[in-house]
């Protein structure tokens, strides 16, 4: 592994040799030409909050770019996608939003799957299937969807759409090089090859288990044949797989999937309201930079996550901010060092502040780096162990695994990461890397190649 010094030096060299701070696609220049072929895209992104953004960015850009942009998505986001001039289908109430919202991320890495398969992936199969049945044009639409919204891969052969499945996040590539960090599955970049073979087919046999009485199910209904190794194989479109992460976050490996292109972070950001923006604003500009905390998006009953960070903002002195819908979960009173928002757009706030806690999602992790402040993860279930992991060998946060987040052990982890020049060092070299638009145009040009093949 390459040592925290040598990234610096590499990272400095390559500032140093680029003449506008911007590289070249591997397709085209930063600055594309607008599209010779209009296009009906159909946005399908996952359930979460962290799921959605980025998709909504999305379909600014392509809105930006002259497309016609559909989304589904659950009914919650119904009004942001409207907002932003995209039209916009429910396929789920905004109760059921509210539900999964409150549900924590299992330590247990099979109750998780099979908790979210039943929520979620078998449910909104059919209902993207139909959604997609029922808006495509033959000849200019193109689907993007994300992995788990399987409708849409079986929309693909059965339809014959094209497709796009997005991932947001390097754990959805199964590789036997750099593996990912799955949550409670010990997969080492070291082992050999063959042991972590062993570790994917027992995890491929599993999501079948799970997954695939409800997939070939629907798949007969169809008149599909079966098919099987859903997860890391079959869910990824045979004709393009983005990846909205940069290839200095997670390198491209030798074998994951060969019509994969990489685009960057978006850093995708919905606005909040005036009022609250002010008011955050006003508490930003009477002190010190505070702490931010956050729980991620799809994490209730989180009450011991800010009654430690409480604490460790006491024993350090530092004034904090916590995001968080659900009040609930919230220590009585707070003192006045501490506010409490529902929420504030990360990419207004983060760079006023002087770190950041928090799980460990992606589009958090994008947000901080591109901020340019130092972060404490607090990794749980799904992707969360692997963005960690990729964070804290870039120099830019550390981590604490769940049951040692404690007033006293967050308190030193950011003391540490607050002091630390090194960090300071990689969080200033890596956050002008951060361009969420020329992410987007990236993704859109993409797009549009898939949409423009015959």
């Amino acid at each position: 592994m390459v040592s925290l010094d040598e990234r610096i030096a590499q990272w400095e060299a390559a500032a140093a040799g680029r003449t506008d701070g911007r590289e070249m696609m591997a397709d085209g220049p930063h600055a594309p030409s607008k599209p010779s072929k209009v296009l009906n895209v159909l946005l399908a992104p996952f359930v979460s909050a962290g799921d959605v953004h980025p998709f909504i960015g999305l379909g600014k850009a392509l809105r930006a770019r002259g497309h016609q942009v559909t989304v589904a998505a659950n009914a919650f986001f119904g009004e942001q996608v409207q907002r932003e001039g995209l039209d916009f289908v429910s396929v789920e109430t905004k109760d059921k939003y509210l539900t999964i919202s409150q549900v924590s991320g299992s330590r247990r890495p099979w109750a998780s799957f099979r908790g979210g398969v039943q929520r979620s992936v078998a449910p909104l199969m059919r209902r993207i299937y139909r959604f997609i049945g029922e808006r495509y044009q033959d000849g200019n639409t193109v689907v993007v969807a994300a992995g788990f919204m399987f409708g849409a891969r079986i929309a693909q052969e059965k339809l014959g759409v094209r497709l796009a499945t997005v991932h947001l996040q390097p754990c959805s590539f199964r590789s036997l090089y750099q593996s990912p960090r799955l949550p409670r599955l010990p997969l080492r970049y070291w082992y050999p090859k063959m042991v972590k073979r062993g570790f994917y087919r027992v995890m491929e046999a599993g999501g079948d288990y799970v997954l695939g009485p409800v997939v070939n199910g629907f798949r007969g209904e169809l008149g599909l044949p079966p098919v099987g190794r859903l997860i890391f194989h079959w869910w990824n479109s045979p004709q393009m797989v983005l990846g909205l992460f940069p290839d200095w976050f997670a390198p491209r490996q030798p074998d994951w999937p060969p019509q994969t292109r990489l685009s960057g972070f978006p850093l995708a950001d919905p606005d909040s309201s005036t009022e609250v923006l002010a008011e955050a604003e006003e508490f930003v500009q009477a002190g010190q930079p505070p702490i931010v905390f956050t729980p991620g998006s799809l994490v209730g009953h989180r009450a011991q996550f800010f009654d430690a960070s409480l604490e460790a903002c006491r024993r350090l002195g530092r004034r904090a901010i916590f995001l968080t819908r659900f009040v609930e979960q919230l220590p009585q009173p707070l003192p006045p060092t501490v506010r409490h928002f529902p929420y504030v757009p990360l990419a207004r706030l983060l760079p006023r502040c002087a770190a950041v806690v928090h799980p460990g999602g992606i589009g958090t992790i994008a947000q901080a780096i591109a901020a340019g402040i130092p972060q404490l993860l607090v990794p749980i279930a799904y992707d969360q162990p692997d963005n960690a992991w990729r964070a804290e060998q870039l120099g830019v946060a550390c981590r604490l695994v769940p049951r040692r987040y404690r007033g006293d052990t967050a308190a030193v982890a950011l003391k540490k990461l607050l002091n630390s020049e090194k960090v300071r060092d990689c969080c200033r070299l890596l956050a002008p890397r951060c361009d969420g638009p020329r992410a987007l145009q990236e993704a859109c040009v993409a797009i549009e190649q898939l949409g423009e093949k015959s």
